[in-house]
């Protein structure tokens, strides 16, 4: 569980710092390609970060019953 989550949040890491760069794209280079990118890498950063949330729970969980 712990790599699970682990993974997750570099996953989360990788994926905001994705977003950022293609923001910063966005502006330099005036397109809204790169916006469009950001948003949908932005989305899935949320969705990894309701994933974590649930793996969470799931240890503590799992750490209240052995204890």
């Amino acid at each position: 569980m712990q790599g699970r989550k682990s993974k997750l949040q570099k996953t989360l890491k990788c994926l905001l710092e994705s977003a950022d760069c293609f923001s910063e794209e966005a502006e330099v280079k005036n397109d809204l390609t790169y916006l469009v990118k950001a948003n949908s890498f932005r989305r899935t950063a949320k969705e990894k970060e309701l994933e974590i949330a649930s793996v969470e729970k799931e240890i503590h969980a799992k750490t209240a019953l052995l204890s």
